[in-house]
């Protein structure tokens, strides 16, 4: 059965993340952002004492949702459920990326060699 309160925690957390990410062009702590528009104390403050803990909660309910997910199949079927939802897709995304980046390399060598015809 779902927990909707960890669902909800988890929506919660990602739908800061936009706001604090958009923040970051005010933040006048530590190291500039690449796009920087001026001070901002408050938004600052804001970024440095929320930003810390995206990550590890996230962790976290991924963890607790792994282990309800686990009380209710068994570690195989959890460990195959897993490589069909993420390795797979991932594997896909990889090898498009490399025959991208090779189809690029190739094109960059032909133009080198060949020339632009601009």
């Amino acid at each position: 059965m779902r927990k909707n309160y960890i669902d909800n925690i988890r929506n919660g957390v990602i739908l800061l993340l936009f706001p604090v990410h958009s923040f970051m062009i005010w933040n006048d702590f530590g190291q500039r952002f690449y796009i920087w528009v001026g001070e901002s104390r408050i938004l600052s403050t804001l970024i440095v004492l929320v930003n810390p803990w995206f990550m590890p909660i996230l962790f976290a309910l991924a963890g607790i949702n792994a282990r309800y997910s686990l009380k209710k199949r068994s570690v195989c079927e959890f460990a195959i459920e897993r490589i069909q939802k993420l390795l797979i897709p991932l594997l896909i995304e990889l090898a498009y990326y490399v025959v991208e980046a090779l189809n690029s390399t190739i094109q960059e060598a032909v133009v080198i060699c060949v020339g632009t015809f601009y």
